[in-house]
């Protein structure tokens, strides 16, 4: 394992944890029984209010590839592929941009954004920006460094990237490499377990101790949710589940006409996953927990690169 010092002098990060993560990018959705899906795609931002059943691309961002989103209440965060960080604080009406040009943004080339309590992460081709959500002054550490993907759990940050995980205490910024071998395309932290979705598999450590061992999965998974104990891998062979820690998985197949899962993401028992089918790009929906999917299409060149449920 190796050892990176980045940033001297930063900002106090202050965090809520309470057992699970309570910011909005974490996996405790409020509200009423049909959630909001959130799909980023190659073609602008899609939102559904009626949970899957029907999405509109909002103006602001049509034509704009999005690859990484997150929203807390009214306000949406997207992470677009050459424009910066784009913000709308009226549910999508209306987006300003965040770039390299107008803020501290380390770069323009942004991959995933994640919110913790007061506190903004933003993942891009050119390190970690993180920014209060009330200001949108940046402060940037992994310089140089391409990241994939980024998530935090209490008073940990883990960054995704191609050269292994990063984790550092959201107060010293100071990053320990794990997993340097493999590429890592997302994160996720649930209980006392870390779970990494890589090109090698699906790596899962306590987060104590960290020490990565890799799950029966037989699929190269580009994305993980878990819930409740219940691992959610999305792969090419389909959207891959296990009760049992890991050590067996079960495959979800077809209604949606392809095997080929894109990213997943959920709030609670809601689970949400990009697909290529065969009529096209999609979104699935279940509100069971895995059990039963409503589907939408949205076409043969509207790749959907990441999802988000509130």
């Amino acid at each position: 394992m190796k050892k990176h010092c980045y940033l001297g002098m930063m900002m106090v990060l202050i965090l809520v944890f309470a057992g699970m993560l309570t910011g909005c990018g974490g996996s405790s959705r409020s509200g009423g029984p049909v959630p909001t899906v959130y799909a980023a795609t190659a073609n602008g931002l899609a939102i559904s209010r009626d949970g899957g059943m029907t999405f509109t691309i909002v103006g602001g961002l049509k034509d704009k590839v999005i690859m990484g989103l997150c929203a807390c209440g009214s306000t949406i965060y997207a992470a677009t592929q050459s424009d910066g960080l784009a913000v709308s604080t009226d549910g999508g009406s209306n987006f300003t941009y965040y770039n390299t040009s107008n803020s501290d943004l380390v770069s323009n080339a942004t991959r995933g954004v994640y919110v913790s309590g007061s506190t903004l992460y933003v993942a891009t081709a050119g390190g970690l920006s993180i920014s209060p959500t009330g200001s949108l002054s940046f402060s940037n550490c992994l310089a140089g460094t391409s990241l994939n993907g980024v998530y935090v759990s209490g008073s940990k940050i883990y960054a995704a990237t191609d050269g292994g995980l990063e984790i550092s205490p959201t107060g010293s910024l100071s990053f320990t490499n794990f997993l340097s071998d493999a590429s890592v395309k997302g994160v996720y932290v649930s209980g006392s377990k870390i779970y990494e979705a890589t090109n090698k598999g699906l790596a899962i450590s306590p987060m104590d101790s960290v020490a990565f061992d890799y799950s029966s999965l037989d699929a190269v998974p580009r994305g993980v949710y878990v819930y409740n104990f219940t691992i959610y891998a999305g792969t090419g062979n389909g959207l891959q589940i296990s009760t049992n820690g890991g050590a067996s998985f079960d495959t979800i197949k077809t209604k949606w006409g392809s095997d080929g899962i894109l990213c997943v993401f959920g709030s609670g028992s809601s689970v949400c996953a990009g697909f290529c089918g065969t009529d096209g790009f999609g979104v699935a929906v279940s509100t069971d927990g895995g059990t039963t999917f409503k589907t939408y299409n949205f076409g043969s060149d509207d790749v959907v690169y990441s999802v988000f449920v509130q």
